[in-house]
């Protein structure tokens, strides 16, 4: 799959914008800032690469008013500075939880998704040797219904190829090794989400 890259290489009227440390970063043409409750972006600024200078994950809609085609867009310094490359994967859904673990560099992007009973959380951390942020962690939790009928949490480690799931059925949690490849925001995006959530299926609908 191609990865999924936006070229800023041309005029906008607008910028999404930190404190004043982070630089002022374009929304990418024919996009806008998909806005909370409180009509501010979701956006989080931190130093996600590690060279000194503010980073920016935000979320962008195709339209003005709502939710459609939302996709987070990740704006690393260390490529932007040099390409104007801002990487970008397909998330739509109506509130985010956008986090940074300041101690591990962790960055984590989730979200609740319908009326809050399935919840996904993708985790990245910055590697050097690929210049790029690498997701390392994938988490899926469902609530089931209002018995909790069909309740279960997936854990996925991307660095060692394992995942866990646990459901009220199960006496015990159940591990299973899976074959997936290096996942990047350079090569990220829906088909591989569909890969993740694909993970034990067999196990969380028996």
């Amino acid at each position: 799959m191609k990865p999924f890259v936006l070229f800023l290489l041309f005029s906008v009227t607008m910028a999404i914008e930190g404190n004043s440390q982070t630089p002022k970063y374009p929304v990418p043409q024919g996009y806008y800032p998909y806005l909370d409750l409180d009509k501010k972006p979701y956006s989080l600024s931190a130093d996600f690469d590690n060279d000194g200078v503010k980073d920016l994950v935000t979320v962008y809609s195709k339209s003005r008013s709502g939710e459609e085609e939302n996709r987070v867009a990740v704006y690393l310094s260390s490529v932007y500075s040099k390409s104007n490359t801002v990487y970008s994967f397909p998330f739509s859904t109506h509130h985010y939880d956008l986090q940074f673990n300041d101690k591990t560099k962790v960055l984590s992007v989730g979200a609740c998704l319908g009326n809050g009973r399935f919840c996904m959380n993708f985790k990245f951390k910055y590697y050097p040797s690929i210049a790029s942020m690498r997701l390392i962690g994938y988490d899926e939790e469902s609530f089931g219904n209002a018995v909790h009928e069909g309740a279960y949490t997936k854990t996925v480690n991307l660095l060692t190829n394992k995942y866990d799931i646990t459901k009220p059925t199960l006496k015990k949690k159940i591990t299973k090794e899976a074959s997936l490849p290096v996942m990047s925001l350079a090569n990220f995006g829906e088909k591989d989400i569909e890969r993740l959530g694909d993970l034990g299926r067999s196990l969380i609908d028996n």
